[in-house]
């Protein structure tokens, strides 16, 4: 994988980059500009490295500078699906897992690599929430367990970032509201 410096966007202030990933002998083009619903500084790489159920993952973030927020706790965001316990609801809840597992198979960014020890690769985005003592400063929103709130992105085979909360809300295995 190699990564070269595209743009400067003065707005935002950030370098956006065009990445090409050759694997398996299929080289995937990423879009040469960060789509809008990922102009934010909370967009990190993760590895996904086990799920709960269809609404709750374990993974390893890309802090960036060679340093990692190993073992968190994400709970999709406006993604609600069945709940694994009570047993009334466990039959959905496993339906809605393994729908959510094929997702991230089909759109991982190391989807074509042999070794996925680690997990699989995506972008996760968490929600940046006001700090109530310093109105200014933006900080990474957790839920009512202490779940960080995330986005999981991925990738097709053209490039196009694929929004999997969305996904898993078009397929029926999860809704907006509880």
């Amino acid at each position: 994988m190699r990564l070269e410096p595209d743009r400067f966007c003065p707005s935002v202030g950030l370098l956006y980059f065009a990445q090409t990933v050759t694997t398996g002998g299929e080289m995937i083009q990423f879009p040469e500009y960060v789509a809008p619903e990922l102009r934010t500084s909370y967009v990190r790489d993760a590895y996904v490295y086990d799920l709960y159920d269809g609404d709750t993952v374990y993974y390893h973030a890309n802090l960036g500078y060679n340093m990692w927020a190993a073992f968190q706790i994400g709970r999709l965001l406006d993604c609600w699906c069945e709940e694994i316990w009570p047993l009334a609801t466990r039959a959905g809840a496993i339906k809605a897992k393994e729908h959510l597992l094929s997702l991230m198979k089909r759109y991982a960014l190391n989807r074509h690599d042999v070794d996925q020890r680690m997990g699989y690769r995506l972008k996760i985005r968490s929600v940046p929430a006001r700090n109530k003592w310093f109105e200014h400063i933006t900080t990474e929103k957790k839920g009512k367990y202490g779940r960080w709130l995330v986005v999981l992105l991925g990738a097709d085979n053209d490039g196009n970032v694929v929004n999997l909360n969305e996904m898993m809300v078009q397929s029926g295995h999860a809704t907006h509201s509880p």
